[in-house]
């Protein structure tokens, strides 16, 4: 019952510092928000989710040369790859910006970043699912080249 309050509580002191969250609940599948630093709890949580899309589009915009990643790259086009560096630019530039606010331990720029992060992830989250259901496809592709076909992959 104790823990069932202190979950409450959070999510009210987040609520009343203007951050929505049933749009976090349900943009980050987040079930209970709790804590004792709200808005640094609420940031680090989001961000988990941000960074590992970072991972992603890192490596769309720059590969390193990992056989797989080539593999499944060659179904992109230009336009696909622009979308990841504009979404990737703007999550980098959230990154700093959490950095700084983090840094700085001011909770007005966490609060900032936190609903920063939620308008970035609801404009862009569309466009990453496109881009990893074309990179799954690429797996069912029976499209190879011919220098594709006599190359070993492991």
């Amino acid at each position: 019952m104790a823990k069932e309050k202190e979950d409450k509580e959070f999510e009210k002191s987040i609520r009343e510092k203007g951050i929505n969250t049933d749009k976090i609940k349900k943009l980050f599948y987040i079930e209970k928000l709790s804590g004792k630093d709200p808005i640094n709890e609420l940031l680090n949580s989001l961000w988990e989710k941000i960074n590992s899309q970072i991972d992603l589009l890192e490596d769309l915009v720059n590969p390193e040369g990992d056989p797989l990643l080539l593999f499944e790259l060659e179904i992109l086009n230009e336009e696909d790859k622009n979308t990841a560096l504009r979404i990737l630019k703007r999550f980098m530039y959230l990154k700093r910006k959490k950095e700084i606010a983090q840094v700085e331990n001011d909770e007005e720029k966490k609060r900032e970043v936190v609903n920063e992060i939620i308008k970035e992830w609801e404009n862009n989250k569309t466009e990453i699912s496109r881009l990893l259901k074309k990179l799954m496809k690429r797996w069912l592709s029976d499209e190879s080249s011919e220098d594709e076909k006599r190359t070993y992959l492991g």
